[in-house]
C-alpha cells in the first residue's frame, strides 16, 4: 500500500496486529474489533458511541463485520446513526444462519458452510 492509505484491520487477530505494527508504519491505521453489545432473548444489540440498535444477525463474526463496515462507511462520510439504521435491517448472507422459524423455546437455522465439516 502507497504511504498515508487507510488500512481498516481486524486487531482481535493477534497474527494480523503484530505484521500491521510491524510494517504498516507508513499507514494510516484503523483497527476494528468486537463492539460493545448486548444479547438479551437472543437478540444481539450494537453499541458505537451514544448510538445503537438492535441487529437481525448474532455472532462474533458478524459483530467483528459491523464495527469494520462503520469504519468503511465513515471513511466514505455516512454517519453513525445512518450506518445504524441500514445495518439494522441487514439479514445477512442467504442461507447463511437464516432463521426459518422460532417460538418462546426454540430457533431454528437453516445454513450452509464452506465445507462438510463446517
Amino acid at each position: 500500500m502507497e504511504p498515508g492509505g487507510r488500512l481498516i484491520y481486524n486487531e482481535t487477530d493477534e497474527t494480523l496486529r503484530q505484521l500491521v505494527e510491524k510494517e504498516g508504519q507508513h499507514l494510516t491505521l484503523e483497527p476494528y474489533g468486537m463492539p460493545e453489545h448486548v444479547i438479551r432473548n437472543g437478540i444481539t444489540r450494537v453499541r458505537f458511541g451514544n448510538a445503537s440498535t438492535d441487529l437481525m444477525v448474532f455472532g462474533g463474526h458478524n459483530l467483528l463485520n459491523i464495527h469494520a463496515a462503520l469504519l468503511v462507511c465513515r471513511a466514505l462520510g455516512v454517519g453513525d446513526i445512518d450506518f445504524l439504521a441500514a445495518i439494522a435491517t441487514f439479514k445477512g448472507a442467504a442461507k447463511r444462519l437464516e432463521l426459518v422459524g422460532k417460538n418462546e423455546s426454540t430457533a431454528i437455522y437453516r445454513d450452509f458452510a464452506h465445507a462438510p465439516p463446517k
